[in-house]
């Protein structure tokens, strides 16, 4: 394990000290890959949990735990969200690179081993395609009736021609029709890669780029609202560059505000070979808002470097500086295989620090990454699988900054609009500062499964929270005031009661807490100190309920029970302060 202190200088005034830990998935419980990586709240208990072909719930204290039974078969790239708004998130996804082929959904079953069953004969999305390459496939309610529709893109097969794109409606969750010549998205043949969705035009409904490779422009599919799509994207300008007869390749795109004026702009690093024809630079296409939500490229100001096989953009703070950086990763060719993450300095300008923040592999590299915070304590972490050729590291990158930032991580509960929130818009204020998250499917790559619907924002040195107003697709406009940092929260749509509570603390080394429910209560067993202090006993809803003091010692430690008198079933988290810092854990009360 490496630890590496990161000095993010200009000039000579310290910005931030950022610690990045590589950690084994060994460590966290995580002994193998079985199919794509995501991070989900499976079990919906507010922590994001793993899957990779089998599910690792989120023990609480840094670790997880497998449930073996939850195995699947497996599809290339997949978006969770839950397409029969019952509580669970589903998979939606697609076996690619075949001659013939489907769309495949997974449907969550719930506890106690959250295993996936296929029904998508059952809900006649499974229609086979033949001599396709269906490679992105995304969930999004685009008619905002609270039902989770589809888009799914078609790449080349057999090489190199292109095919129409897919779009599905959902009939009141438990039935897909194929909506693909309607709506216009059949109208065009291209060889289609990532897609990623995002309401750019602030008309409250989603909005579709699909980055389109072979040279040929890409796409944005402006919503009509009436069921049909329009492609806009050479009147908006993001087809991209047409030199000597052709456009570019485009395998992703990252749609954020990166410029913080509450408009979604869209990154695209670019795919092209020296001495080609075509599109040869990436873009960063800046939004320039109502009313006509124009893009301008701004690209040769921002400091990014052009690379020959750009893919996968990734948008997050992970500072928590206030503004959204940039990694991204160069799938092979001239400088080499490598990523890159850039660090926004607030200006529309980047700073590399890839170096500094060590993610320098040369020569190792896989074509996709996730943020997602999964020690719970408010800075993004970073997922990236990569390759030497020889063997693949499935490592977690744990970002252990302690730069005295502040963060809010929100998620969503829909109830008039789809379970998962999809399609909401949030808006956080304050003093001269904004954000706006989106909760889409924003980065599509075409490879990975970068969709995570938790939204993070950095706020800086932001304590409090003028006001968060989300937005849902149903119309719904929630608004929470004076809203204090470093907290988690979940809305649940209608409901100014905001479900909030604190980062977790999971030691680096040294002391360690572990919370297992039995007949008796919860059984807390405290390693790694000399003496046990008291521990802190909080509800989903942040109330302290309970001061845990009776510790009785054993062979490796301390260990109490708590019984939970006066308490309702639920999850709980504990916390006490140890030399090595504070720790934490959680279990789930069952009565």
């Amino acid at each position: 394990m490496r630890l590496l202190l990161v000095l993010l200088l200009s000039g000579s005034n310290l910005l931030a000290a950022v610690r990045f830990i590589e950690r084994p998935g060994r460590e966290l419980g995580i002994d193998e890959i079985a199919g794509q990586p995501s991070f989900v709240d499976l079990n919906q208990d507010g922590l994001l949990d793993f899957w990779a072909g089998v599910a690792y719930l989120n023990n609480g204290n840094g670790t997880f735990e497998k449930m073996p039974n939850s195995r699947w078969p497996g599809g290339e790239c997949l978006c969770f969200g839950d397409y029969n708004n019952d509580g669970y998130p589903d998979i939606l996804t697609n076996a690619w690179r075949q001659d013939t082929t489907k769309v495949r959904i997974y449907e969550n079953d719930g506890p106690p081993d959250f295993h996936l069953t296929e029904v998508t004969d059952q809900t006649g999305i499974g229609i086979p395609v033949f001599e396709r390459d269906l490679v992105d496939a995304v969930w999004f309610d685009y008619d905002s009736d609270s039902w989770l529709d589809c888009y799914v893109s078609s790449y080349e097969y057999p090489f190199p021609i292109g095919h129409e794109d897919y779009l599905f409606h959902s009939d009141s969750g438990w039935h897909f029709t194929d909506v693909s010549v309607q709506s216009g998205i059949a109208s065009v043949a291209l060889c289609s890669r990532g897609v990623s969705i995002s309401d750019f035009d602030e008309d409250a409904d989603p909005d579709v780029f699909v980055s389109v490779y072979r040279l040929e422009p890409n796409l944005l599919w402006q919503n009509q609202g009436d069921g049909t799509f329009t492609d806009v994207a050479a009147d908006k300008g993001v087809q991209g560059l047409y030199i000597g007869g052709y456009y570019g390749h485009n395998i992703g795109a990252q749609w954020a505000d990166y410029n913080n004026d509450g408009h979604m702009d869209l990154m695209s690093p670019i795919t092209h070979h020296s001495g080609y024809p075509g599109d040869s630079t990436g873009h960063l296409w800046l939004s320039n808002g109502p009313p006509d939500f124009n893009f301008t490229c701004v690209w040769p100001k921002t400091g990014m470097r052009n690379t020959e096989i750009g893919s996968a953009p990734l948008g997050g703070d992970y500072d928590n500086d206030g503004d959204v950086d940039l990694f991204w990763v160069n799938l092979y060719g001239q400088p080499q295989a490598d990523a890159w993450l850039y660090r926004n300095n607030g200006d529309t300008t980047f700073t590399n620090v890839t170096q500094e923040a060590n993610l320098y592999f040369p020569g190792q590299v896989r074509n996709f990454a996730i943020f997602a915070d999964f020690n719970e304590d408010g800075f993004l972490d970073l997922f990236w699988p990569r390759t030497d050729g020889q063997q693949t590291y499935w490592e977690f990158l744990e970002n252990s900054a302690d730069n005295g930032n502040h963060w809010l991580e929100v998620d969503l509960v829909g109830t008039r609009s789809n379970r998962s929130g999809i399609g909401a818009r949030i808006d956080a204020f304050a003093g001269n500062w904004r954000a706006v998250r989106e909760v889409f499917h924003n980065g599509g790559n075409g490879y990975g499964s970068p969709f995570v619907a938790r939204q993070h924002f950095g706020l800086g040195q932001h304590a409090v929270l003028d006001s968060l107003v989300i937005a849902w697709p149903s119309g719904t406009r929630d608004v929470y005031r004076n809203l204090p940092a470093d907290r988690f929260v979940r809305s649940t749509e209608g409901s100014l009661d905001l479900v909030s509570r604190p980062a977790l603390r999971v030691p680096r080394s040294g002391s360690r807490l572990l919370a297992q429910l039995t007949p008796a209560g919860v059984l807390l067993t405290l390693s790694g100190v000399a003496s046990a202090p008291a521990c802190t006993v909080v509800d989903r809803l942040g109330r302290v309920v309970a001061e845990v003091e009776q510790w009785q010692r054993t062979e490796d430690g301390f260990r109490a029970l708590w019984p939970g008198r006066g308490c309702g079933a639920g999850v709980y988290f504990f916390t006490t302060d140890t030399p090595s810092g504070p720790v934490s854990a959680k279990a789930l009360l069952v009565r």
